[in-house]
């Protein structure tokens, strides 16, 4: 009988280190499924989403993420304004204008990811383009609903460039650089994860690419954040300091392991050229989260500065004329991540 006692008493012993340890890794009733809305259709880049999903990192902290292509930053922002998505991956600048344009004030950043801005200038050194002011009477290729074009204003202004003489190619979204590319057009507002793979195309129709990136040339801005509604804030906030965890544990892991992390992008998105996607990740890597491979915690990588979002905000105000003003703290919240 004793016997019988002891190894009931050890049977639940055993159940309930189980327990607890399972308990540690996951929520007692089950992962929290939310939505991740995209700023565009997946490419390199998005990765460390996919990446993410699956290795398991966000299930570990009990989370089921579906993740939804995106049209656009503006039509995330709106989405999770909408509470239509519970996340978005968007431009920052784009919240901005959103704010400021359209009174949308319950949307904040909740974790930063580029912390610099990846926007740049694409240009052909062999049309006599070597510094912005070379810029002067040249011809642009754009389309219509650019962010970036419309920032261009404040890089001519912060650099002295005359974009007064400037014809435009209006073109679709999707090809609007193909001009650019094989020498109709002269230079291009952009983003640094196209410059990598647009160079070999370039070569061979006889033109040198190169590229003006917007941060080195006076434009601290944000890039893209992860978004939330402030109702979602305040009625889910464990499952937002979830998320955000397990979002910045895997842009951590994808900086670290980037050739891995597009392997399992392509598990999902087939589509995608590896090549491709590797140098846009790279590319976005090394431009907008400089301290991806090297900082201790993950959580660090998502703080907002107070200045720069405010800078950030003013530039867009510069650039789309707008009178009205707000303040930087409406914006975003440091109650999810950890400063540097």
């Amino acid at each position: 009988m004793k016997t019988m006692h002891r190894c009931r008493a050890l049977s639940i012993a055993a159940i309930t280190i189980a327990s607890f340890t399972v308990g540690m890794n996951a929520p007692a009733f089950g992962a929290d499924r939310v939505t991740l809305k995209l700023d565009f259709s997946p490419v390199g880049y998005h990765a460390m989403f996919y990446a993410g999903v699956a290795r398991g990192t966000y299930k570990q902290h009990g989370i089921d993420v579906e993740i939804i292509p995106g049209n656009g930053s503006y039509a995330a922002v709106l989405d999770v304004a909408g509470e239509k998505i519970d996340f978005g991956f968007a431009d920052t600048a784009t919240l901005a204008v959103a704010a400021l344009n359209a009174s949308v004030r319950n949307v904040k950043v909740v974790s930063m990811l580029f912390e610099v801005t990846p926007y740049s200038v694409l240009y052909l050194k062999n049309k006599g383009i070597s510094k912005p002011q070379d810029l002067k009477g040249k011809k642009m290729a754009d389309f219509q609903g650019s962010g970036v074009s419309r920032l261009m204003k404040v890089f001519a202004q912060v650099n002295g460039v005359d974009l007064s003489g400037v014809e435009t190619l209006m073109s679709s979204a999707p090809t609007y650089l193909n001009p650019l590319v094989v020498g109709q057009a002269d230079f291009a507002p952009s983003t640094v994860n196209q410059t990598a793979n647009l160079m070999e195309p370039s070569r061979k129709a006889g033109n040198e690419l190169a590229e003006f990136t917007f941060a080195k040339y006076g434009i601290d801005i944000y890039g893209a954040s992860i978004i939330a509604n402030t109702k979602t804030i305040a009625q889910r906030s464990d499952m937002v300091k979830r998320f955000v965890r397990a979002t910045m544990e895997s842009v951590r892991w994808t900086a670290q392991n980037p050739g891995r992390a597009v392997e399992l992008l392509l598990k999902t998105n087939p589509q995608i050229q590896k090549a491709k996607a590797l140098a846009d990740l790279e590319s976005i890597l090394k431009n907008s989260v400089p301290r991806g491979k090297t900082v201790t915690n993950p959580l660090a990588l998502g703080w907002v500065d107070a200045n720069k979002m405010k800078n950030t905000i003013e530039n867009v105000r510069s650039a789309y004329e707008l009178s009205q003003s707000i303040d930087a703290a409406v914006l975003y919240t440091n109650d999810y991540v950890a400063k540097p």
